[in-house]
């Protein structure tokens, strides 16, 4: 089964609801690189081609004001919210306003968590490497027992991965070939949590990203990194194609997505198994400037757009 972006079709219906329609764009106020920048272009071009009146907000210029008798007028409200952030505190103030959050408050906790984001997807059957969630310590008290760290090679032995709970663009993310350097790693990490997976060999420097909006499975790209690197984020210099996933990795993807309770997002594949895939990552902050160098890519926004002001009708 091939899949390829696609124009979604617009009754009129929903053209006449567009007139009037008012939504912001939540981004971190202190998060400036150029990908950011342009995501917020993306969005900004699509809304006007649709006729809605987004505005940028930064997580700076909304603050939580908890106070009993503080909160938005009614007359500032958007009809909806994307939220292209993080800062879960704010997401959740602006849903206790009674705003649609695109995507929810605990959509993005736990896809920011990665201890939480395994943790639901096993919970739902969704397929993932061997993990082992280290145990919480203290600042200033770090890991200075580590016969603890016996059971774990023992179960995952090496190359095995450690992962921050906290963290993106794949810069948490370390291939540990021996145990001193996994007790260096963590002694450099002190008091984070961090996890422990099993290496997936048949992926070194590849994966399958999936975007997916509504659970339906727009496009697909496998991302492929120069030789001897074992990630494969674009800041790693990957590059992508796209790609025809299997029926066994779009249902994997779409379980995935509703598990976490996510309007959209994009989902990570392994590559190996395509019968049997293993989901390595679930980001609710979808980034697709990638999408933007390839064909019929340009109308994304406006799908997630289309799709928001489908949702709050």
């Amino acid at each position: 089964m091939k899949l390829s972006l696609h124009t979604v079709y617009q009754d009129p219906a929903i053209n006449l609801s567009l007139e009037n329609m008012k939504a912001w764009f939540v981004s971190n106020a202190f998060l400036c690189a150029d990908s950011f920048r342009e995501i917020e272009q993306s969005f900004l071009v699509a809304a006007d081609k649709l006729g809605i009146e987004l505005t940028l907000k930064t997580n700076a210029e909304v603050l939580c004001k908890i106070s009993a008798e503080s909160g938005l007028a009614e007359d500032e409200k958007p009809d909806f919210v994307l939220f292209w952030d993080k800062d879960v505190r704010l997401a959740s103030y602006l849903e206790r306003q009674g705003i649609r959050v695109y995507n929810s408050a605990r959509a993005i906790e736990f896809c920011d968590d990665k201890s939480l984001m395994y943790t639901c997807l096993s919970e739902n059957n969704v397929s993932i490497p061997k993990t082992i969630l280290a145990p919480m310590t203290y600042a200033g008290c770090g890991y200075g027992d580590f016969t603890w760290l016996t059971p774990v090679i023992d179960e995952l032995g090496f190359p095995l991965v450690l992962k921050e709970c906290f963290g993106s663009w794949g810069e948490q993310v370390h291939l540990i070939e021996d145990e001193h350097t996994l007790r260096d790693r963590l002694s450099e990490v002190s008091s984070r949590p961090v996890l422990f997976q099993e290496f997936v060999e048949e992926s070194f420097g590849r994966d399958i990203r999936v975007y997916v909006i509504g659970q339906k499975c727009e496009v697909a790209l496998l991302r492929t990194s120069p030789p001897d690197t074992f990630l494969s984020n674009r800041v790693v210099g990957s590059q992508a194609q796209l790609y025809t996933i299997s029926e066994e990795e779009e249902a994997t993807a779409l379980r995935s997505i509703s598990a976490l309770g996510l309007d959209f997002g994009s989902v990570d594949l392994f590559c190996g198994d395509k019968h049997n895939p293993l989901v390595c990552e679930v980001n609710s902050n979808i980034q697709f400037s990638a999408l933007e160098q390839l064909e019929n890519s340009k109308n994304f926004a406006k799908q997630i757009l289309q799709f928001a002001v489908r949702d709050v009708e």
